[in-house]
């Protein structure tokens, strides 16, 4: 989308722009969504939310740093992950360890010797079809750390995944059957609202979220880093769709040259060759495609 279309009155919450300032700005309305997917990992209503730095520099100059979407914690100290993913990576399980291990180690004090750690919880918002959402409507999965007796181990970690798919078409009517349905179907398609849909609203926090996503509270700067972020999604997208259709054919030609395996391998490595080659030609710098891709610095400069 080059310029915003007339008939678009809201931030795509999907986009690195709109998700940070609705959210990222607004504790109210960041505390409801949290409270309603993460209650019962947590146990109890969060009352109150404080933002953390997103930024968390390595131990060592060697050490990989990382930049949550959201960071923040709750009024007894837990703290809370929340990404919006917007695309499938390779190595998503691993970043999404990796990113709560430094939250961990980072709540635990020098010199205590009884590790007395926060709760991470890590909440990731699917806008792709997941593997972890194949064949089933469901909206939530919650993974826990258990033992082969289904017995928890520990309950300081719990990632919680949101599947956005189930409701990616807008429709003049739908029926949602609760708040989870709504808030995900807002979050997929608050885009493609109206203010037809905002007068209807009776909800004060889902009226907040109209107000605090309408286009017309950005100013001229504001819009045009708004449409870079809009620009940068719709390339992501654009990007996987050619590279997955380039890596079906290549590798259905090495599959038949060389063997399935050989072929699949191939096409895996040209498919990102050609998500990376898309990103880079549409202007996409080394930094945002390392966040997108989850890629390191080495690979991307590799396969560019």
């Amino acid at each position: 989308m080059g310029q915003t279309r007339k008939t678009e009155y809201y931030l795509d919450l999907r986009t690195d722009y709109g998700f940070k300032r609705v959210f990222g700005e607004n504790p109210e309305i960041l505390k409801n969504l949290l409270n309603e997917f993460l209650h019962e990992v947590i146990g109890r209503k969060i009352t109150d939310v404080v933002y953390l730095q997103t930024e968390v520099l390595g131990f060592s100059n060697k050490e990989k740093r990382i930049i949550f979407d959201l960071y923040c914690e709750d009024q007894i100290m837990n703290r809370m992950i929340v990404e919006m993913q917007r695309a499938e990576q390779e190595y998503y399980e691993s970043r999404m360890l990796y990113y709560m291990g430094r939250s961990i180690s980072k709540s635990v004090k020098r010199g205590d010797l009884k590790y007395r750690m926060q709760k991470t919880i890590s909440m990731h918002l699917l806008d792709y079809k997941s593997v972890w959402f194949e064949n089933t409507d469901e909206l939530v999965r919650t993974i826990q750390l258990k033992d082969d007796k289904n017995k928890i181990f520990s309950e300081k970690v719990a990632i919680v995944l949101v599947n956005l798919c189930n409701f990616a078409s807008r429709k003049k009517t739908i029926e949602l059957p609760s708040l989870r349905h709504k808030w995900v179907y807002l979050l997929k398609n608050m885009q493609k609202m109206t203010l037809k849909d905002e007068a209807k609203e009776t909800d004060p926090i889902f009226k907040r979220l109209y107000e605090e996503s309408r286009l017309s509270n950005l100013n001229e700067e504001e819009m045009e880093e708004y449409k870079k972020s809009v620009l940068e999604y719709e390339d992501v997208q654009n990007a996987i769709e050619c590279a997955c259709n380039r890596s079906e054919a290549s590798g259905e030609a090495s599959g038949e040259a060389s063997g399935e395996a050989r072929g699949e391998a191939r096409g895996e490595a040209n498919a990102k060759r050609a998500i990376i080659a898309q990103m880079l030609e549409n202007g996409l710098s080394v930094p945002i495609i390392i966040k997108l891709t989850g890629l390191s610095e080495d690979e991307v400069q590799s396969l560019s």
